[in-house]
């Protein structure tokens, strides 16, 4: 499956978790830590934990509320950006990733940070890569109110950039918001081989995917 030309592109609509930083910090995160912490915390066995975390979590999987650290301290009784910065130094980003968006400086074309990302998890993970000195237009879904898995969120962000869709291209490890931005008619997509440094690739969709994002770059005239 082809991959997109950056030629082609006047928007490029860009992930965070996953796409440019290596989602392992979150997965560790969310299907380890958190549950070892909470046992350590609440003083209960650690199966104990790990069941109340994971059935506890499943329950807003795709929801605003799974990517809300304010809800899930609420929820756990736990201050999760403190539990994050007790792992802080797994945050980093994808290999050719910090590379890639160097290059994207040289190049006539606007670049936007969309995160489904709550704004202090932002903040953590800027303080840890430096990300938005390089991508200072940011776009958090918990603004709109709405997850990017829905058209409505591409929707809501075309109308407020006065988007040109025939002509923006999102990059996203996540085949459900790819699936949303195809639908809200934004015209180009493309997924991560593989978004978690310690797992393994993604598995073949309908979309084209990439690994290192530096590969973009090759051939673009600046």
């Amino acid at each position: 499956m082809q991959v997109p030309n950056l030629a082609d592109i006047s928007t490029l609509l860009l992930d965070m978790d996953g796409t440019l930083l290596d989602l392992n910090f979150d997965n560790y995160f969310w299907n380890h830590y958190l549950y070892q912490r909470y046992a350590e915390i609440h003083d209960v066995p650690n199966d104990e934990a790990r069941n109340h975390v994971g059935e506890t979590l499943s329950r807003e999987h795709g929801n605003l509320n799974w990517y809300c650290t304010d809800h899930w301290s609420n929820e756990f009784q736990i201050d999760i950006i403190a539990l994050k910065r007790e792992v802080a130094d797994l945050i980093r980003y994808r290999d050719g990733a910090c590379q890639f968006l160097r290059q994207l400086k040289t190049i006539p074309i606007e670049v936007i940070l969309v995160t489904n990302a709550h704004h202090d998890v932002i903040a953590l993970k800027h303080e840890h890569t430096g990300l938005l000195d390089f991508l200072p237009d940011l776009i958090c879904s918990h603004d709109y109110g709405i997850p990017k898995e829905r058209a409505m969120f591409w929707h809501q962000l075309t109308k407020d950039r006065n988007l040109d869709q025939s002509k923006a291209m999102l990059i996203d490890d996540n085949i459900s918001i790819l699936e949303a931005a195809q639908q809200a008619g934004i015209a180009f997509q493309l997924g991560i081989i593989k978004p978690d440094s310690r797992r393994t690739h993604a598995t073949v969709t309908h979309f084209p995917l990439i690994d290192n994002l530096l590969d973009l770059t090759v051939g673009v005239s600046s």
